[in-house]
């Protein structure tokens, strides 16, 4: 996707640009897309790829990290008291 994102750029000003203002709409319009599309994955990919590099720095499997969540929310819940349904 980071590919994809930084080497479309350039297409993407060009056609958006004063000098390739003559570009059909269509072409300019799924460019910007495409190149939007692109990055909103790779901004996805990337954090996921980092989530997994910081449970590798501790040791972890992706389901130790869920287990671990679900202990921590229950111990939450232990302690609020038993009539306590919050807002709604």
């Amino acid at each position: 996707c980071h590919f994809i994102v930084w080497t479309m750029l350039e297409s993407v000003k060009d056609s958006v640009s004063i000098e390739g203002s003559e570009a059909p709409f269509i072409k300019m319009f799924m460019l910007l897309f495409g190149e939007t599309l692109a990055a909103f994955l790779g901004i996805l990919v990337t954090g996921y790829w980092l989530f997994h590099v910081w449970l590798m720095s501790k040791a972890m499997t992706t389901i130790e990290f869920c287990e671990k969540k679900a202990k921590e929310n229950q111990i939450v819940e232990e302690s609020a008291p038993i009539y306590d349904r919050g807002l709604i």
